[in-house]
Protein backbone atom coordinates (compact mmCIF):
# COMPACT_ATOMS: atom_id res chain seq x y z
CA UNK A 1 0.00 0.00 0.00
CA UNK A 2 1.48 3.49 -1.08
CA UNK A 3 -0.62 6.13 0.50
CA UNK A 4 -3.51 6.18 3.07
CA UNK A 5 -5.98 9.25 2.72
CA UNK A 6 -7.25 10.03 5.80
CA UNK A 7 -10.54 12.58 5.19
CA UNK A 8 -12.62 13.29 8.56
CA UNK A 9 -15.94 14.21 8.18
CA UNK A 10 -18.76 16.10 9.99
CA UNK A 11 -22.04 16.99 7.56
CA UNK A 12 -19.87 17.17 4.45
CA UNK A 13 -22.32 16.36 2.52
CA UNK A 14 -21.46 16.88 -1.52
CA UNK A 15 -18.33 17.87 -0.56
CA UNK A 16 -17.62 14.53 0.88
CA UNK A 17 -18.50 13.04 -2.61
CA UNK A 18 -16.66 15.25 -4.20
CA UNK A 19 -13.39 14.92 -2.31
CA UNK A 20 -13.85 11.12 -2.15
CA UNK A 21 -14.14 11.22 -6.38
CA UNK A 22 -11.04 13.49 -6.74
CA UNK A 23 -9.49 10.77 -4.73
CA UNK A 24 -9.66 8.52 -6.65
CA UNK A 25 -9.39 9.94 -9.63
CA UNK A 26 -5.45 10.67 -9.20
CA UNK A 27 -4.94 7.16 -8.18
CA UNK A 28 -3.22 6.11 -11.27
CA UNK A 29 -0.85 3.63 -11.04
CA UNK A 30 -0.33 3.65 -6.93
CA UNK A 31 -1.83 1.16 -4.68
CA UNK A 32 -3.94 3.96 -2.33
CA UNK A 33 -6.94 3.36 0.10
CA UNK A 34 -9.29 5.73 1.74
CA UNK A 35 -9.79 5.73 4.86
CA UNK A 36 -13.38 7.93 5.91
CA UNK A 37 -13.91 8.73 9.62
CA UNK A 38 -17.46 9.95 10.02
CA UNK A 39 -17.84 12.52 13.26
CA UNK A 40 -21.53 11.48 14.03
CA UNK A 41 -22.99 13.63 11.37
CA UNK A 42 -26.50 13.99 10.78
CA UNK A 43 -27.24 15.08 7.12
CA UNK A 44 -26.71 12.90 4.10
CA UNK A 45 -23.36 12.43 3.96
CA UNK A 46 -22.68 8.88 4.41
CA UNK A 47 -25.26 8.05 1.70
CA UNK A 48 -23.66 9.99 -0.66
CA UNK A 49 -20.68 8.04 -0.01
CA UNK A 50 -21.81 4.12 0.49
CA UNK A 51 -21.79 3.33 -3.24
CA UNK A 52 -17.66 4.39 -2.86
CA UNK A 53 -17.36 1.64 0.08
CA UNK A 54 -14.99 -1.00 -1.05
CA UNK A 55 -11.92 -2.93 0.19
CA UNK A 56 -9.76 0.62 -0.75
CA UNK A 57 -12.15 2.75 0.60
CA UNK A 58 -13.47 2.53 4.56
CA UNK A 59 -15.71 3.97 6.55
CA UNK A 60 -15.18 4.30 10.32
CA UNK A 61 -18.08 6.11 12.11
CA UNK A 62 -17.78 7.67 15.40
CA UNK A 63 -20.81 7.95 17.62
CA UNK A 64 -19.47 11.42 18.68
CA UNK A 65 -18.28 14.61 17.27
CA UNK A 66 -14.37 13.75 17.86
CA UNK A 67 -13.41 16.81 15.90
CA UNK A 68 -10.21 16.89 12.96
CA UNK A 69 -7.72 16.23 14.94
CA UNK A 70 -9.15 13.44 16.75
CA UNK A 71 -10.81 11.94 13.83
CA UNK A 72 -7.06 11.76 12.08
CA UNK A 73 -6.07 9.92 15.41
CA UNK A 74 -8.97 7.68 15.36
CA UNK A 75 -7.82 6.67 11.66
CA UNK A 76 -4.25 6.29 12.01
CA UNK A 77 -4.55 2.28 13.48
CA UNK A 78 -6.33 1.40 10.34
CA UNK A 79 -4.19 2.97 7.93
CA UNK A 80 -1.78 0.78 6.07
CA UNK A 81 0.27 3.13 3.77
CA UNK A 82 3.33 3.92 3.62
CA UNK A 83 2.63 7.43 3.98
CA UNK A 84 -0.43 8.97 5.06
CA UNK A 85 -2.33 11.76 3.42
CA UNK A 86 -4.72 13.65 5.93
CA UNK A 87 -7.42 15.37 3.79
CA UNK A 88 -10.03 18.02 4.69
CA UNK A 89 -13.14 16.81 3.65
CA UNK A 90 -14.13 19.75 1.08
CA UNK A 91 -10.47 19.79 -0.52
CA UNK A 92 -9.97 18.06 -3.98
CA UNK A 93 -7.12 16.98 -5.00
CA UNK A 94 -5.34 16.89 -8.72
CA UNK A 95 -4.61 13.83 -11.02
CA UNK A 96 -0.66 14.93 -9.91
CA UNK A 97 -0.79 15.43 -6.20
CA UNK A 98 -0.71 12.06 -4.72
CA UNK A 99 2.46 10.82 -7.01
CA UNK A 100 3.83 14.15 -7.07
CA UNK A 101 4.15 14.19 -3.09
CA UNK A 102 5.08 10.23 -2.88
CA UNK A 103 7.72 11.20 -5.46
CA UNK A 104 9.09 14.15 -3.21
CA UNK A 105 9.23 11.56 -0.17
CA UNK A 106 10.92 8.72 -2.39
CA UNK A 107 13.59 10.72 -3.91
CA UNK A 108 14.32 13.36 -0.62
CA UNK A 109 14.99 11.48 2.60
CA UNK A 110 14.99 14.56 4.65
CA UNK A 111 12.05 15.26 3.36
CA UNK A 112 8.98 15.24 6.75
CA UNK A 113 5.89 16.78 5.32
CA UNK A 114 4.40 17.90 2.27
CA UNK A 115 1.54 19.74 1.79
CA UNK A 116 0.58 20.74 -1.92
CA UNK A 117 -0.39 24.35 -3.11
CA UNK A 118 -3.74 25.19 -2.28
CA UNK A 119 -6.18 26.86 -4.11
CA UNK A 120 -8.98 28.79 -4.01
CA UNK A 121 -12.53 28.20 -6.00
CA UNK A 122 -11.05 30.72 -8.57
CA UNK A 123 -7.80 29.54 -8.56
CA UNK A 124 -5.82 31.81 -6.97
CA UNK A 125 -3.24 30.78 -4.16
CA UNK A 126 -4.43 30.19 -0.82
CA UNK A 127 -1.80 31.59 1.26
CA UNK A 128 -1.51 29.30 3.76
CA UNK A 129 2.12 28.06 3.83
CA UNK A 130 4.43 30.49 5.78
CA UNK A 131 7.92 30.73 5.35
CA UNK A 132 9.02 31.95 8.78
CA UNK A 133 7.32 31.48 12.53
CA UNK A 134 4.83 33.70 13.78
CA UNK A 135 5.78 36.89 15.66
CA UNK A 136 4.34 39.77 17.20
CA UNK A 137 4.64 41.78 13.73
CA UNK A 138 2.98 38.74 11.63
CA UNK A 139 -0.14 38.64 13.89
CA UNK A 140 -0.65 42.31 13.21
CA UNK A 141 -0.21 41.79 9.75
CA UNK A 142 -2.21 39.05 9.50
CA UNK A 143 -5.04 40.42 12.02
CA UNK A 144 -4.74 44.12 9.27
CA UNK A 145 -5.09 41.43 6.26
CA UNK A 146 -1.84 43.15 5.07
CA UNK A 147 -0.86 40.45 2.55
CA UNK A 148 1.48 42.61 0.93
CA UNK A 149 3.41 43.41 4.09
CA UNK A 150 3.60 40.17 5.19
CA UNK A 151 5.34 39.36 1.46
CA UNK A 152 7.38 42.42 1.96
CA UNK A 153 8.61 41.06 5.56
CA UNK A 154 9.40 37.73 4.48
CA UNK A 155 6.30 35.13 5.57
CA UNK A 156 4.29 34.77 2.63
CA UNK A 157 6.14 34.20 -1.12
CA UNK A 158 4.72 35.38 -4.24
CA UNK A 159 4.66 32.17 -5.68
CA UNK A 160 3.90 28.71 -4.58
CA UNK A 161 5.56 26.77 -7.62
CA UNK A 162 8.39 24.25 -6.64
CA UNK A 163 9.19 23.27 -3.43
CA UNK A 164 10.91 24.72 -0.24
CA UNK A 165 11.31 24.91 3.35
CA UNK A 166 8.20 26.32 5.36
CA UNK A 167 7.76 27.32 8.83
CA UNK A 168 4.20 25.83 8.68
CA UNK A 169 2.07 24.36 6.62
CA UNK A 170 -1.94 24.25 5.99
CA UNK A 171 -3.33 20.79 7.63
CA UNK A 172 -6.22 21.32 5.27
CA UNK A 173 -4.22 18.77 2.95
CA UNK A 174 -1.03 17.35 4.63
CA UNK A 175 1.04 14.52 3.98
Amino acid sequence: MDISVVIVNWNGGVHLKNCVESVLNSVGELVVEVVIVDNASTDESIEMVEPYISSDVRLIRSHENLGFAQGNNLALPYCLGKYIFLLNSDALIDEETLGSAMSLFELNDNVGIVTPAVLNSDGSYQHDLYLKDPSITFELFYLANTRSLLKLSGYLSDTMDGSRVVAHASGCALF
